[in-house]
């Protein structure tokens, strides 16, 4: 008698989240004075999920992206990890931009 092997995917609670990466001065501020917490919940006050520049909070997906546009060079930038719904990431090309997350990470580099 033939055996079949039945195979499954496996899911976690984290297989909808996408982890993103970014930076800010050491007074945790970004463009345009936007107030990011040093851990916890972070929402978007304008948001507008159109897929361009602007009305949302903004990172590299992954680390993944433009590392220009984060502070590489600045010794006392704050790094942050956000974890992300990834239904709620909108692709820009060379980074995201997302409404909200929860910090998970705030540190160096």
């Amino acid at each position: 008698m033939a055996t079949t092997k039945a195979t499954t995917k496996a899911t976690t609670k984290d297989d909808d989240i996408t982890y993103v990466l970014r930076s800010c001065g050491r007074d945790l501020k970004s463009h345009g004075g936007f107030q990011w917490p040093e851990s916890g919940p972070v929402n978007c006050p304008d948001w507008n999920p159109k897929p361009e520049c602007g009305s949302g909070l903004h990172g590299l997906a992954w680390g993944i992206g433009d590392w220009s546009l984060c502070q590489v060079s600045n010794p006392t930038a704050k790094w942050l990890v956000v974890a992300v719904p990834t239904a709620g990431v909108v692709d820009l090309g060379d980074k995201v931009k997302f409404e909200s997350g929860d910090v998970v990470y705030c540190g160096n580099l």
